[in-house]
């Protein structure tokens, strides 16, 4: 990966795209976040023209190759987030906005998962509506994304605990359940 800029903290979620290109999103700290992709081929690169005051951690590719992404930016205690369509020739286009701490994203059967550690949501929205945002489930502080068997999620917490959201059907339930996993 190219050389991470002094004093920008941590790594983001990591993906690999079809061509076998692994890109992830790097922190920054409020100064530094950029995202960083290396190809198969060993070249590698940061992502140009993107915000340095936004941090990034969620990273996701949805079936069709299209890259999504959430930050936020932090003002006077104040945090405004967004997940965003991203592309590696340098742009980030807002899809979901209004959000206050965006964490974990997953692009999965035609709909965003989107954790929210601020308010403890975790949200659902259609890839081609993003507006309409509803409430999966909720929980404290919930984290980054994986995908589970039969339609199901998990996502960390701030504390090191693992969840898994349950549901007959994952993306279309309004409630679900929520079950603390243990080693």
């Amino acid at each position: 990966m190219p050389p991470a800029p002094p004093d920008s903290a941590g790594l983001g979620q990591v993906v690999k795209r079809k061509d076998g290109t692994l890109v992830v999103p790097r922190f920054g700290g409020g100064t530094a976040g950029d995202v960083v992709y290396a190809k198969p081929d060993g070249t590698n690169g940061v992502v140009p023209n993107l915000d340095p005051l936004r941090r990034r951690i969620g990273l996701a590719v949805s079936e069709d190759g299209t890259l999504y992404d959430t930050f936020f930016v932090a003002m006077n205690g104040i945090k405004l987030g967004s997940v965003a369509k991203l592309d590696l020739a340098g742009t980030e286009a807002e899809v979901i906005t209004g959000l206050k701490k965006p964490i974990g994203v997953l692009a999965v059967g035609g709909d965003f998962i989107v954790t929210e550690q601020e308010t403890g949501n975790v949200y659902r929205a259609p890839i081609t509506n993003p507006d309409e945002l509803a409430v999966l489930a909720q929980l404290t502080g919930p984290d980054l994304l994986t995908t589970g068997p039969n339609g199901t999620f998990f996502t960390g917490g701030k504390d090191g605990s693992v969840r898994q959201i349950i549901a007959s059907d994952a993306l279309r339930l309004p409630r679900c359940v929520i079950s603390p996993v243990s080693a």
